[in-house]
């Protein structure tokens, strides 16, 4: 009680100075031809010299003296507005049309909508990047990627080619939060992350916070990316769409009811098939790698949207992907399938009580699971892991003054995790084994931010979150010896442990002029279920596995700091954060192996340990001009200590990388050409290696020293690309994107074995460090259209 009284009296004090001292003015911001809402618009009052930026309806709300007024608005992208607005009554309300400029796809810009946002706003180590940003960066068979354009800014680490796991600020490739809408994503890539698993026909834009994360975000320790779906054209049909070397993709956008809703509908795949089986009669063996194996991907994506009332929206989204790899030999008799999947759907209610009130009433489901199907003569086997999510969530918004907001809301989410289900057929012998936990989240939250002054601005909540693990379940004991000792079976429903935790974050903003400014963040987070590597690289195949009596819950604390400057009216941006975290109770498993066939070892196979990292963040963007770019870089360290190895020291983490650093630059030729650039360069990825061998009576003995003390080689690779805007005809429009992926042919390593020859008789030993990599040069031409 206690608690519930400290939040209530929380909320009433915050509530309390968010006063009505003059006239509300309202306002709705609109692009001119489609109708879409536009988010983040900047608007700007210009005789009292004070702006604010539309929110995710693309409203905005001022509390004004009464009097006349010049309003200019402005989006990226879009001519700006000015007009003048007449406020003498309460609750005026007024529609705002932007025209969009015409503008060619390839001018590439982030951009954080007001042209000194990143000075004004508080949220440090936050970034936006949207679509259009991005369809002009080189990229892998010419996919725009938002999630790989993530990957050039500060903090936020990939951990090189054929690994789709994202790494922000010492985090693991699990302790990201991904939404689609809302909707939780657990794998954000195809093809082990050379091909986004977002279409970029369908996305708005997508929102990075790294420290600091507000209240309404809980689960994850590190990150949360936030995607949005745009909302379709809601005053005619639109189709958009592209076809490259490997897939195609198209989109259709249609207003419902005349204008009343829209909705937009996408679909993508692959066609490798059709490229094998052009490629067949240049094939001389039958028996080639080419020949006996298939790969292919899938999406498609649906957002709905309809006014109920003037007062009310219903949302209806849904999100599926899938990848599929076969691997075939006849001669040998050898089979291997592999599949994995995402799959994601929500119905979202949108409510505004007042002018100052605002509800969203939600509930969603997400699917991910990856199945190996593989058999050798009689022999066969298949493997199964998922995890099954279902989320409601009621999230209120109320606006104050122009000083202050309030955000407060509850959620519920239920977890089916399966980290395995084995079944394996070996003629006479069959064995099946089946891993299953049953989990509850109950959470509420409430973040406020207020203005105390023109220069000093505070933001703080505090999330509390009931966990349980349930039945049915079977609780092993193991002696000392390791053997199975005793068991405890609980029913359906019934608890087997819980936890309740509480995350508070505290953010601030000191503004020292128009041109510069000072943020710090503290925050504390915990996270219920953990993803675990079975391997060296993030894999589709890691296992999802949710806390228990075994398994803590992880605690991570973050604090950061940063400074802020702009230069020549805001043409210049620049930054540098420092940050340092504390994590407790990472989750890894022993010697990096799941026991399969075995399910009363999983918890006990799973080793809990503890981290550090620490880093700082450096960032110089151009916005404006014929030739905008940025510049990135992060100096960092990534530590983690397990009990029992390395001598119980700290060691640096697999993805720990001390050196980041990547530079993008885009020159518009004219109106048709653009020239795009990309270069990065990271500290090669920690591993741990014999640091010498021994013959000792015939037998190879490897010597290793302390825990990944060795280093693979430096990653880094240059990419370029030429968009050509071609001759519009009436409403159709086209362009071609022309990119080439690792210009220098860079071999980077995907990992490194050895190859041993010698005679031991003779006492003779040559050891050779081998190296595989996977992506040489690569061109690719992509055709994209709208109309």
């Amino acid at each position: 009680m206690k608690i519930i009284a400290t939040i209530i009296l929380y909320l009433y004090c915050i509530v309390a100075v968010l006063g009505q001292t003059t006239f509300e003015f309202l306002g709705v911001v609109k692009d001119s031809t489609t109708k879409e809402r536009l988010v983040s618009a900047s608007v700007f009052i210009l005789p009292m010299q004070t702006g604010l930026s539309t929110d995710q309806q693309g409203k905005f709300k001022m509390d004004l003296p009464k009097g006349t007024y010049s309003i200019q608005i402005s989006f990226l992208g879009y001519n700006t507005l000015r007009k003048e607005i007449e406020v003498s009554t309460n609750a005026v309300s007024k529609t705002f049309l932007l025209a969009e400029k015409s503008i060619a796809v390839e001018n590439v810009n982030i951009s954080a909508k007001k042209s000194d946002e990143n000075i004004r706003s508080i949220e440090a180590g936050t970034l936006i990047l949207e679509t259009k940003d991005i369809t002009g960066l080189p990229s892998l068979m010419g996919e725009p990627d938002i999630i790989n354009a993530l990957r050039l800014t500060p903090g936020v680490q990939g951990g090189g080619e054929g690994n789709p796991g994202l790494y922000v600020r010492g985090g693991d490739a699990g302790q990201n939060l991904i939404l689609l809408d809302n909707m939780t994503l657990y794998n954000p890539s195809h093809l082990l992350g050379f091909f986004p698993v977002f279409n970029a026909d369908i996305i708005n834009d997508a929102t990075i916070i790294k420290g600091g994360i507000p209240a309404q975000y809980g689960g994850r320790a590190s990150s949360v990316i936030d995607v949005s779906m745009k909302e379709a054209n809601t005053s005619q049909l639109k189709i958009s769409g592209s076809m490259g070397i490997l897939s195609t993709d198209l989109a259709i956008e249609s207003p419902i009811n005349k204008g009343e809703g829209s909705i937009i509908i996408s679909g993508r795949r692959t066609y490798l098939n059709a490229v094998k089986f052009m490629a067949k009669p240049f094939i001389k063996s039958a028996n080639s790698f080419f020949s006996n194996t298939d790969y292919y991907f899938y999406d498609a994506s649906i957002k709905l949207r309809y006014n109920i009332s003037p007062k009310t929206r219903i949302f209806v989204t849904a999100f599926g992907g899938k990848d599929a790899y076969n691997l075939m030999d006849n001669e040998y008799n050898v089979s291997n399938r592999m599949q994995w999947l995402n799959g994601a759907g929500a119905v979202r209610l949108n409510h505004t009580f007042s002018k100052k009130l605002i509800a969203n009433l939600a509930t969603s489901k997400t699917l991910f699971y990856y199945n190996i199907d593989a058999s050798f003569n009689t022999y066969g086997f298949n493997l199964y892991s998922a995890i099954d999510d279902w989320k409601n969530t009621l999230d209120f918004t109320y606006l104050g003054d122009g000083n202050g907001l309030l955000k407060f809301g509850v959620s519920h989410t239920k977890h089916l995790l399966t980290p395995n289900k084995l079944d394996v057929d070996a003629g006479e012998i069959a064995y099946k084994n089946t891993s299953q936990y049953h989990s509850n989240e109950y959470s509420a939250y409430l973040n406020g931010t207020k203005k105390l002054t023109e220069s000093f601005t505070i933001s703080g909540g505090l999330r509390s979150t009931y966990y349980q693990h349930k039945g049915p379940y079977t609780h092993y004991v193991r002696n000392a010896k390791g053997q199975l000792s005793d068991s405890t079976i609980y029913n359906a429903e019934e608890v087997v442990e819980s936890y309740l935790k509480f995350d508070p974050n505290f953010s601030f903003i000191y503004l020292f002029n128009n041109q510069s400014s000072i943020k710090g963040s503290v925050s504390m987070i915990h996270q219920f279920v953990h993803l675990a590597s079975v391997g060296t690289v993030s894999l589709p195949t890691d296992v999802w596995l949710p806390s228990t009596n075994f398994i803590k819950p992880q605690q991570v604390l973050q604090m950061s700091s940063g400074y802020f400057r702009n230069f020549k009216n805001n043409t210049y941006e620049t930054s540098v954060e420092l940050y340092y975290k504390q994590l407790n109770n990472q989750v890894d498993f022993q010697n990096g192996v799941l026991d399969n066939f075995d399910n009363t070892k999983i918890e006990s196979n799973v080793m809990l340990g503890s981290g550090i990292a620490y880093g700082a963040e450096f960032f110089l963007k151009k916005k404006v001009g014929n030739t905008i770019g940025w510049i990135s870089y992060t100096l960092s360290k990534t530590l983690r200590k397990f009990e029992g190895i390395n001598n119980n020291k700290y060691y640096p983490a697999k993805y720990d990388r001390v050196h980041d650093f990547s530079f993008t630059l885009n020159h518009k030729l004219n109106d048709r050409w653009a020239l795009s650039a990309v270069f990065v360069y990271a500290t090669g990825n920690a591993l741990t290696l014999p640091a010498g061998r021994y013959i000792i009576q015939g037998n190879v003995a490897n010597h290793y020293t302390d825990v990944n003390s060795f280093r693979m080689p430096a990653y880094h690779r240059l990419d370029v690309s030429a968009n050509y805007k071609l001759k519009s005809r009436k409403r159709f429009e086209s362009w071609l994107n022309f990119s080439i992926y690792n210009v220098y042919n860079r071999s980077n390593p995907y990992f490194i074995y050895f190859a041993i020859k010698g005679d031991l008789e003779h006492y003779y030993l040559s050891v050779a460090a081998k190296q595989i990599s996977l992506f040489p040069i690569l061109p690719s031409i992509t055709w994209s259209f709208k109309f």
